[in-house]
């Protein structure tokens, strides 16, 4: 997810990547409520247009004078991510995303454009969405990139000669690690034009994605359990909202007195309490510029095939 302040006068502007559902949906839900509903314009960026629809419309039924549009993109086909970014900028949103979250594991596929899905999913298709919005960000009024990390991101997992992780056995942490990285880069190579980035982590968060874990039925088991465990580990968040505390806490701070190096982090206490904390990345200069470079060059070969089909 990405929120950036408008000008004077303007709304403020949420482009919500997996926004149908989980951790998405509820903190556009969360954001339609700080705002009162009509201050902020919220943006789903979904597969399906039916639980696109059904979010948009749960959305209005709670907030009815709310600004709700919807994209279609799959993040894992970079061309679809490209086609929509241009819908975005003819709809003049201003800022961008954040992946669908829940999942602890997944397993990987090659994409029909030649891609690692786990890497475009998770990383890739989002950078282009930056790419191709870049022009629109910051300039006169801060924006703000929040990416969606994991305390599953495993540094040791991801290697910058391999980042699409085609040789590894852990795909999703070394997505997610390699998000922690772009974070970092971005944050490097924008700021000067007024476009921060961070990352958050929403924890462990029951949503539909979990069920490719375990059946919702034994997370319901386990729940006395995850309960306990948050004497002594806070971010078993396990609601979506809980989850969401880390984006919708991001999105109201000046992102010029944030950390760009490290992880804001969504947490709970025992006794119900929600909270954010940060955590350090451990992460090299060097490997944010070889990841950075890695991707423009994907980029660029991807604009070049679009051009070329168009």
């Amino acid at each position: 997810m990405s929120t950036t302040p408008g000008r004077k006068n303007e709304k403020l502007v949420a482009v919500i990547t997996g926004g149908n559902s989980g951790v998405g949906l509820t903190a556009a839900e969360r954001l339609l409520d700080l705002h009162n509903g009509d201050g902020i314009e919220i943006c789903l960026v979904c597969r399906n247009r039916n639980r696109a629809e059904a979010a948009k419309n749960s959305l209005l039924r709670s907030s009815p004078n709310a600004t709700v549009d919807i994209v279609l993109m799959d993040t894992s086909r970079i061309s679809s991510v490209i086609k929509g970014a241009r819908e975005l900028c003819l709809k003049k949103i201003l800022h961008m995303f954040t992946t669908g979250e829940g999942l602890l594991l997944q397993t990987d596929n090659t994409t029909n454009e030649g891609l690692q899905q786990v890497f475009a999913t998770n990383l890739f298709g989002h950078y282009v969405l930056v790419r191709e919005l870049e022009s629109l960000l910051g300039h006169d009024s801060p924006s703000q990139v929040i990416w969606t990390s994991s305390r599953a991101s495993i540094k040791s997992s991801f290697n910058i000669s391999d980042i699409q992780h085609k040789k590894g056995h852990d795909p999703y942490g070394s997505s997610k690690f390699g998000i922690d990285v772009m974070s970092v880069a971005l944050n490097d190579r924008l700021n000067t034009q007024k476009v921060y980035s961070h990352a958050c982590c929403p924890g462990l968060v029951l949503t539909n994605l979990t069920n490719a874990i375990f059946p919702m039925w034994v997370w319901y088991i386990l729940l006395p359990f995850f309960l306990l465990m948050r004497i002594f580990v806070a971010n078993f968040n396990l609601s979506p909202y809980n989850g969401s505390e880390s984006l919708v806490w991001l999105s109201k701070q000046n992102p010029k007195e944030l950390d760009p190096k490290s992880r804001y982090e969504s947490n709970t206490s025992f006794f119900g309490k929600r909270y954010v904390s940060s955590r350090k990345l451990p992460i090299e200069t060097s490997t944010c510029d070889q990841l950075i470079e890695e991707c423009d060059a994907m980029y660029r070969m991807f604009k070049n095939r679009q051009s070329l089909d168009s």
